[in-house]
């Protein structure tokens, strides 16, 4: 978790003596959570998250949108090489089986050519 985002975010507020007030937690428990002293419950991140009008995950170093944009170009990219790949692997599959019907057809012809 990334304490420092919350002090950050605290310490652009002008009044920030009414904040914990305002969150409903205490003085004393929000100057240890700001600090890093202490975990905050899940009930009380999500007070704070509420607060400063962010998602939870936003103190948890969550990726921006541009880590993520390069991240979906990237997985996109791998899938339409494996697209080329399967694609690759069905048409040397299908290729062998003409060689295989091929090799059935012979030994037919040439089996009916030694009985005959």
């Amino acid at each position: 978790m990334n304490y420092e985002k919350i002090k950050i975010l605290y310490d652009k507020e002008a009044k920030k003596s009414d904040i914990p007030a305002k969150i409903g937690i205490s003085r004393s428990n929000f100057d240890k959570i700001i600090k890093g002293e202490v975990n905050p419950t899940v009930e009380s991140l999500e007070k704070i998250a509420t607060y400063f009008g962010k998602r939870v995950g936003y103190f948890f170093d969550e990726p921006d949108a541009g880590e993520l944009v390069g991240e979906v170009k990237d997985l996109q990219y791998k899938q339409e090489i494996l697209n080329r790949e399967i694609k690759h692997t069905k048409e040397v599959i299908s290729l062998q089986k003409e060689i295989i019907d091929g090799y059935k057809s012979r030994e037919k012809c040439e089996g009916k050519k030694e009985i005959g």
